[in-house]
């Protein structure tokens, strides 16, 4: 469940942060600085939104854990004082637990955590997966939705079970579902409920969603930043636009 600090520190366009490589597969860390400078000087500030680094445009599953955690680590370091989540999806729950904690030792704000993907697991075997990892880690954890990578579209009843975990407070919901996609209000009252795409918009913020996190952003993000303004300001015309 979020605190009302949560509340106001994560909110608007999450912009995701791609990970660029050298021709001979090395990180390019000088190409991470660039871009987070640009996206910078295109408006984002902590007032608008925050970063997502090392998800899946970070290129997340074909990077080791060292690379993983440089490239979170030179995030952090360029993003003054804008929040950063940290993407810490794995195949491995140690895996995961070992970035999340590295994530909070440089500063990190909160990671994003989908479920066990490669197998389909059933929601007990999930549930028990976030109960777990939660117990294990400090930060607090988006939950992140997403059936066409893990398998399984998670129903409204079981994302208000996880709520109830004390640090699980906010959600991006990727669901494949219209209905659960609206049924996502119920949500509202336990986790930040963050559209996954802004193709979603202004449908999201009609549903209560307080911001969305979108490829978009990595690509043109003073048009994603334009469109949280007009849904934050509720004018639906000017963000159908």
């Amino acid at each position: 469940m979020y605190t009302q600090q949560q509340k106001e520190t994560f909110h608007g366009a999450g912009v995701l942060i791609i990970t660029p490589f050298h021709e001979d597969l090395s990180l390019n860390c000088d190409g991470i600085r660039k871009n987070m400078a640009h996206i910078i000087g295109q408006g984002l500030t902590k007032e608008n939104g925050f970063f997502v680094t090392d998800g899946s445009m970070d290129e997340c599953s074909a990077m080791t854990l060292e690379e993983r955690k440089q490239v979170i680590k030179t995030t952090v370091e360029n993003a003054g004082d804008i929040p950063v989540v940290a993407g810490v999806n794995h195949t491995c729950v140690n895996n995961i637990i070992e970035l999340a904690n590295y994530a909070a030792s440089v500063g990190v704000k909160a990671v994003l955590l989908a479920p066990p993907y490669y197998h389909v697991y059933d929601l007990k075997q999930i549930k028990y997966f976030y109960h777990y990892v939660h117990d294990h880690i400090a930060l607090p954890i988006m939950l992140y939705n997403n059936p066409g990578i893990c398998g399984v579209d998670l129903p409204i009843r079981t994302l208000l079970e996880l709520a109830d975990l004390e640090r699980m407070m906010a959600i991006k919901q990727a669901t494949l579902m219209t209905t659960n996609f609206i049924q996502s209000i119920e949500l509202n009252e336990k986790l930040l409920v963050f559209a996954a795409s802004s193709s979603q918009q202004p449908f999201g913020g009609l549903n209560g969603a307080v911001g969305f996190i979108s490829f978009l952003s990595s690509i043109n993000v003073k048009m994603q930043l334009a469109l949280w303004d007009a849904i934050n300001r509720m004018d639906w015309e000017a963000a159908m636009k």
